[in-house]
C-alpha cells in the first residue's frame, strides 16, 4: 500500500518475496510461494537480476516446505546459477 502512496513499484517488488518466504513459514504455503514466483516474474520482466539465488533459494524452500521436490531442486539448477555459478 506504502509503494502504491508513493508511487515507488520497485518497493511493492522488493517486498513481495520476504511477505512470500513469511507466508510460507506461517504455514500458507500456497500463498507464499504465489508471493515469491511472483516477485520472480516481475523481476524477470525488468531484467532484475541482482540477489537472484536468494529469490531461488527461498523459493526451492518453499516447494520443498510443500513436497513439491522437482520444482524445488529445478529451481536451485537453474540457469542462472549454471551460467554465473552462484549457489
Amino acid at each position: 500500500a506504502l509503494s502504491a502512496e508513493i508511487g515507488s513499484p520497485a518497493l511493492a517488488l522488493w517486498c513481495l518475496l520476504p511477505r512470500g518466504w513469511a507466508l510460507v513459514q506461517q504455514g500458507d504455503v500456497a500463498a507464499g510461494i504465489a508471493d515469491i514466483c511472483e516477485a520472480m516474474e516481475r523481476r524477470r520482466a525488468f531484467r532484475m537480476g541482482a540477489v537472484w539465488p536468494w529469490y531461488l533459494a527461498l523459493v526451492a524452500e518453499a516447494y520443498g516446505i510443500s513436497g513439491e521436490f522437482e520444482k524445488a531442486f529445478s529451481a536451485l539448477d537453474e540457469e542462472w546459477v549454471q551460467r554465473n555459478d552462484e549457489r
